[in-house]
């Protein structure tokens, strides 16, 4: 009995520490790739963004997606995750959600009716686009992992 005590502890504990659980929902996420829904449901336009090399940062280049619908259309969870931020940037809002060793930042939003440490469901109804400074009903997305960041077209259902 105290072996399997033992042995129940030994692994709860690596899989803590070593962050474990967290490839599993690494591989869910990456076997959904070409396949996730968008996050709006009536899509006026899609655009790519590529920022530049961030100096101060040293970081890779950024890439980000952007759906631009005609009003103030509902936002849905793309994958399911841990919220782990909302900000207020301005007048819009941003979400943050965690999944394994991925995050993906939805921008451009009204204020949700959560916060951090929420669990977002896939599917699940996060707050409605925001217009923007353009006048635009504009959602960003950006999707990265701890090291890169990640083009976010190539997940998406066409």
């Amino acid at each position: 009995m105290k072996a399997c005590y033992l042995l129940t502890s030994f692994i709860l504990l690596f899989s803590v520490f070593t962050g474990y659980g967290q490839i599993d929902s690494s591989r869910k996420f990456e076997i959904e790739k070409g396949n996730l829904n968008y996050p709006v449901s009536k899509v006026f336009e899609i655009e790519t963004y590529t920022k530049a090399k961030s100096v101060i940062y040293e970081t890779e280049p950024s890439k980000s997606i952007g759906f631009v619908v005609d009003s103030e259309e509902k936002v849905f969870a793309c994958y399911e995750g841990q919220v782990v931020a909302v900000q207020q940037v301005e007048d819009m809002y941003v979400v943050i959600v965690k999944f394994g060793r991925y995050i993906l930042t939805y921008s451009g939003l009204c204020k949700p009716e959560f916060g951090k440490g929420y669990y977002l469901k896939k599917g699940e109804f996060i707050s409605y686009v925001q217009r923007d400074v353009d006048e635009k009903f504009r959602l960003s997305l950006w999707l990265s992992d701890f090291e890169n960041h990640i083009d976010p077209d190539p997940w998406f259902r066409k």
